[in-house]
Formats: C-alpha cells, structure tokens, sequence
C-alpha cells in the first residue's frame, strides 16, 4: 500500500490531490494509476520500476515511483476521495475520448 505524507492516509484511485512544483507552481489532480489495482500499462513501468500516476485538470500526467515502503512525495498533498469512474490510461494506440 501506497501512503500520503501523513503516514495513515492510504493512496486510492480517484482520490483528489494538489501537486507543487517549483515552490509556486500547483496543480489539481485526479490519481488515475496505481499498480496492482489498475489494468497493467507498458508506459507504467520504467527500467523495472513501477510508476503511479496523478492526471491534473489539463490532462497533465504526472508520474512518480512506486514504493510501498515510502511515502509519496511532500509535494503530492490529499484533498478528499473522489469517483472512480472513468479513471485509468488509455491502452495503447487508442485516444482517449473525454
């Protein structure tokens, strides 16, 4: 299981999360990705790691490692649970529709 900074607070598909960049820049987002709970994608692994992903608003995809044994980043803030629905990567060489 994937945790928040806070130690307690599991990582779930469609939770809502604020991502900081560069000390100004914040972005909102939707975790879309997580290995082992959504459908296996070659673009989520790279050199034998695996990533999980947060899409923003714009369609941004912020991609990060995967490791149980540590907390997501500082940066990666929990906002609330979200839906489910219509969450995850398109499979390759389809477009996604939105």
């Amino acid at each position: 299981m994937l945790y928040y900074k806070d130690g307690t607070t599991e990582v779930q598909l469609g939770d809502k999360v604020k991502i900081r960049r560069f000390l100004i820049l914040n972005y909102s987002g939707v975790v879309c990705y997580l290995p082992g709970l959504s459908t296996p994608h070659p673009s989520m692994v790279m050199e034998g790691m695996d990533l999980w992903a947060v899409q923003d608003n714009g369609g941004n995809l912020f991609m990060m490692p995967y490791d149980e044994d540590t907390p997501v980043p500082a940066s990666v803030s929990f906002v609330e649970r979200g839906s489910v629905e219509g969450i995850g990567l398109a499979p390759l060489g389809e477009t996604p529709v939105n």
